[in-house]
């Protein structure tokens, strides 16, 4: 079968691929350069530049790209790279006719019908402690986006979300719709486990902290007498990232989402300890067990407590172990890519 990929959310297209590719099939894999690990980082998407001059160039030259984009039995499309593409709108025609099916994959807050739930919804990493919503959410997406957005919703063949956070919005739609766990080729992933020595956190440094609560772990930390050993790093490409972790014990990934991203799913991998979301509406969506992330509300004082009582703890190694065996047991990338076929099939 031939796969095409279009975009990437921290490493999940590239692990998707692996999986479909241990599967025996072909895939082709296009993104803007998102770092991965050992995996194909993907092709580039066509350049024809910015502005009114790019648009116009793309229209013209990408008839010489169009078979790149053409022929495929599946067709999947990451909503967080792909809806801002400055081609996409221009070319969605083409992908959506000249394959056999195209299915919106939902993995990222830029995504139409996930801003609009954003009331409606219990956590989201645009609502402070009080559940205000910031007007942050305002510029992930211009109007123009919103209707480009919708009009893949409504014109692929199937709708795949990945989190419990994702599947909320889109729970009263009549589109056909997996919820399916995000994929980890553990294959590559070696575990490292709990190194000897104090417990060393680690918290990644975000462009807009606040989408991960940042201030509020870092207030926590604060608190704690005396001071835990935090690195709090950014910056790095994934692969330098996660050859940091594994030094460390903790990965503190995020306070305001249902359930951990890619990061804390390599974390657990890894063989770390990882604190992040870890909310019923996560991991009954996507029905499957709880897992050993230790839930991170979104207040400073529990946050605090939180790690002080994983620090007085004496079960980290079977802590460590337990989430490599929840990955492969949950979010292995052969297994989730022979779940995306099963709903492909049934479409």
């Amino acid at each position: 079968m031939k796969i095409l990929l279009l975009g990437e959310y921290s490493g999940y297209y590239a692990n998707l691929a692996l999986g479909f590719k241990k599967l025996g099939h072909s895939v082709t894999f296009f993104n803007s350069g998102h770092a991965s690990v050992k995996a194909e980082p993907g092709i580039p998407y066509p350049n024809y530049g910015q502005g009114i001059k790019g648009k116009l160039l793309s229209k013209i030259l990408f008839r010489t790209d169009q078979k790149k984009f053409s022929d495929y039995d599946l067709v999947f499309v990451a909503n967080l790279e792909f809806v801002k593409n400055p081609w996409s709108p221009w070319h969605w025609d083409h992908i959506r006719t000249t394959n056999k099916k195209v299915i919106y994959t939902v993995c990222g807050q830029r995504d139409a019908q996930v801003l609009r739930s954003i009331p409606q919804m219990r956590k989201s990493i645009f609502k402070d402690e009080a559940g205000i919503i910031s007007v942050e959410h305002t510029c992930v997406m211009s109007r123009g986006d919103f209707r480009f957005c919708d009009q893949i919703v409504s014109e692929s063949d199937g709708l795949i979300t990945v989190a419990g956070g994702y599947d909320i919005p889109y729970q009263n739609t009549e589109k056909p719709r997996a919820c399916i766990p995000l994929p980890i080729d553990t294959g590559h992933i070696p575990f490292h486990g709990i190194p000897s020595g104090p417990l060393q956190f680690l918290h990644g440094k975000q462009r807009r902290p606040f989408q991960k609560g940042t201030p509020e772990i870092l207030r926590a930390f604060d608190l704690i007498t005396p001071k835990p050993i935090l690195h709090h790093v950014g910056g790095l490409p994934l692969t330098e990232y996660l050859k940091l972790m594994q030094s460390i014990h903790v990965v503190v990934d995020q306070c305001k989402s249902y359930g951990c991203g890619m990061n804390g799913l390599f974390a657990l991998a890894m063989g770390k300890m990882v604190m992040s979301g870890n909310a019923p509406e996560h991991y009954q969506t996507l029905n499957i067990p709880a897992s050993p992330i230790i839930n991170l509300p979104f207040n400073i004082d529990l946050i605090k407590q939180a790690i002080l009582e994983l620090m007085c703890r004496e079960d980290h190694q079977q802590i460590s172990e337990s989430g490599r065996q929840y990955v492969e047991d949950h979010h292995e990338a052969k297994k989730v890519a022979q779940a995306y076929l099963d709903f492909a099939s049934s479409l």
